[in-house]
């Protein structure tokens, strides 16, 4: 499997619109992991991937209004924007244990790690290229991996990998995944 992941690009001005732009024209085979814009208003004013471009785009909870798949199923691995399986604020980590979809894709353990961790946290920025390779994340735990977006920074745990912010973004290659920055390209 190759491809190109990325989420969470929250276009709110047309700086970042045409950093998207100048992103999905460079790139191939790419999956959207949710919340392209920050809200329907800003899509109206924005907008133009889905007509000009071919890609897979997952919906996020910034996409609620668009009629989009939640998750996508790859075989090898799952993707999806996460809001419905892991914590976002504080309190959540409290309630993140009586939703299903955690369980279900066996990601209970670290979804209750990740709201343990104090979110901003730069310990992930501190990495410049990322491999991550998905043969030792299924290992882990004998389950499918999940790919998600949603909590903007970049977490690893038994079969789970969150993907940071874009301009960050992944290339999966077989079975390795490597974090880049888009702005280091540029």
């Amino acid at each position: 499997m190759r491809g190109t992941l990325f989420a969470d690009a929250h276009i709110h001005d047309q700086q970042m619109a045409d950093l998207v732009h100048r992103f999905l024209d460079e790139k191939s085979d790419v999956y959207f992991l949710g919340d392209m814009f920050d809200s329907p208003e800003d899509q109206k004013r924005y907008d133009g991937f889905l007509d000009k471009y071919d890609f897979v785009w997952v919906k996020g909870n910034h996409d609620y209004w668009l009629d989009l798949p939640e998750r996508v199923d790859l075989g090898d691995f799952t993707l999806t924007h996460g809001h419905k399986i892991l914590p976002t604020w504080s309190v959540e980590k409290y309630l993140v244990k009586y939703t299903p979809a955690a369980r279900r894709f066996g990601i209970f353990g670290p979804a209750m790690s990740f709201g343990r961790f104090f979110r901003g946290s730069i310990f992930e920025w501190a990495f410049g290229n990322l491999v991550i390779r998905l043969t030792d994340v299924k290992k882990q735990t004998g389950n499918v991996p999940v790919i998600m977006g949603h909590l903007h920074h970049y977490f690893v745990k038994d079969n789970l990998i969150i993907l940071p912010k874009f301009p960050r973004y992944a290339v999966l290659r077989g079975s390795r995944l490597e974090i880049r920055n888009f702005l280091d390209e540029i």
